[in-house]
């Protein structure tokens, strides 16, 4: 007898007449990707041996009916990218969910934390439409959940203390809501606590100091907020972090030395803060890094020739970015597998170097505002040219007919025009510029964020 059937990820369509009634009880269904449309289908509500089943990434529509939550022996539900709406049953919280994601759909209403199964072990209701708060006791609701995840919805209110309770939570996202408050410092009590991304919530006051109680994260994602002051010491206890990112908040002071010493560290993100005096040289000693920014700050000093050295920068796809002041180190010019260098809106000097012309990975570069020059020793402007050099022969096409010389004109003038159009708009528009750049430097940073989360 079938108890699996696997139709995931095919190009077939499968279609289910609502009055259908299979003979068969599957326990694992999966008809993810399978272009199915309109409403869960109501033949799933006679699998009553069914323990896992996934219906993601089709365009079902309408509510999640109350019967799912009924199933005795369902164990796994993902019903992500779909077009569900309405509220989460309350029946929900009858069943022996392991796993439930809804995310990527437009259900709404309060965050359903109370009509949750205590036994979830992960819960992803993000990009979707709840408002509200997170409910004080959460704990109580959810004391063995390992994955959570709250992203990219309606939320207000602080984050609960009560968060500290959870400890078996391994992934925590509560980024991209209209949170307030500072982060709980019980927070911490999180021990096995892997991913933390509180990026883009509206959080304010400082990171807390025992912090670095987090032995085990791997990411840890503060970006876009108004947080403020030193970054604590503690975070140095960090062995197994991959990516911080504290762009876009207020923090201040110098950038610290203990930042050279994660050898795991693939991003690191201090852009538009308050950073102080010089980039540490320590910073070289990051032997995984591939995106490094740290532009829009108040830094004083240049560029550390140092940075050169970081082999990983010369083999890997990578963002560079710097604070103010000094001249551009040639030896930048090694980083041969550079792909995007931002040097914008500080007040660098003199020569950029001649070898940023082997830099043949490179994709952006911007050196707008600064006061720059390009060494013209060799370009010989209005020098007579050497009597013993022969005069060249004009250039033939291949049927051996001269190649006229208005036909250079009008393709340089083509050329100009082209590239103005685009380059002239943003050398204008220094919002538009900024913007431009802080896309390409984010692609970059979510690229590599994807790759390291698999």
């Amino acid at each position: 007898m079938i108890s699996t059937l696997d139709l995931s990820n095919n190009e077939l369509t499968v279609i289910i007449e609502s009055d259908w009634i299979p003979t068969i009880y599957f326990e694992d269904l999966n008809l993810a990707s399978s272009n199915i449309s309109g409403i869960i289908p109501p033949f799933i509500s006679t699998q009553y041996r069914l323990t896992s089943l996934d219906l993601s990434n089709n365009s079902m529509f309408g509510n999640i009916p109350d019967w799912l939550g009924m199933l005795p022996n369902l164990y796994n539900l993902n019903l992500s990218h779909n077009i569900l709406e309405g509220l989460v049953p309350y029946s929900f919280n009858i069943s022996n969910f392991n796993l439930l994601d809804l995310h990527s759909n437009k259900l709404q209403g309060p965050l359903p934390i109370s009509s949750m199964p205590l036994g979830l072990h992960l819960l992803d209701v993000s990009q979707n439409g709840f408002k509200g708060s997170i409910v004080v006791d959460i704990s109580n609701f959810l004391p063995n959940i390992q994955f959570l995840s709250f992203s990219s919805n309606d939320l207000s209110g602080e984050i609960p203390s009560s968060i500290g309770l959870l400890q078996q939570m391994e992934v925590l996202d509560l980024s991209k809501n209209k949170l307030s408050g500072k982060i709980p410092s019980s927070i911490t009590n999180c021990s096995v606590l892997k991913r933390l991304n509180l990026a883009n919530t509206g959080l304010i006051g400082g990171i807390p100091y025992n912090i670095g109680m987090l032995s085990s994260l791997g990411s840890l994602h503060l970006n876009g907020n108004m947080l403020k002051g030193n970054l604590p010491s503690s975070l140095k206890t960090y062995s197994s972090l991959q990516i911080l990112d504290l762009a876009d908040n207020l923090f201040y002071g110098n950038i610290p030395l203990w930042l050279g010493q994660f050898s795991e560290l693939m991003i690191l993100v201090l852009r538009s803060n308050k950073f102080e005096e010089h980039i540490p040289h320590q910073l070289s000693n990051l032997s995984s890094l591939h995106v490094l920014d740290i532009s829009h700050n108040s830094l004083i000093v240049g560029i550390p020739p140092q940075l050169a050295t970081l082999i990983s920068m010369r083999n890997s796809t990578l963002g560079i970015s710097h604070g103010n002041g000094g001249n551009i180190p040639p030896a930048i010019g090694n980083l041969k597998g550079l792909h995007t260098l931002n040097l914008s809106d500080n007040r660098l000097i003199g020569e950029i170097p001649s070898n940023f012309g082997m830099l043949k990975e490179l994709e952006s570069l911007d050196l707008s505002n600064n006061k720059l020059h390009v060494n013209n020793k060799s370009c010989r402007c209005g020098e007579r040219s050497n009597s013993n050099m022969p005069t060249p022969l004009p250039e033939k096409e291949d049927d051996g007919v001269e190649i006229p010389w208005h036909w250079y004109v009008e393709w340089m003038a083509s050329a100009v025009v082209g590239f103005w159009g685009v380059f002239g708009i943003l050398a204008i528009k220094r919002q538009w510029r900024r913007k431009f750049i802080q896309v390409l430097d984010e692609m970059v940073i979510n690229l590599l964020n994807g790759f390291i989360s698999r």
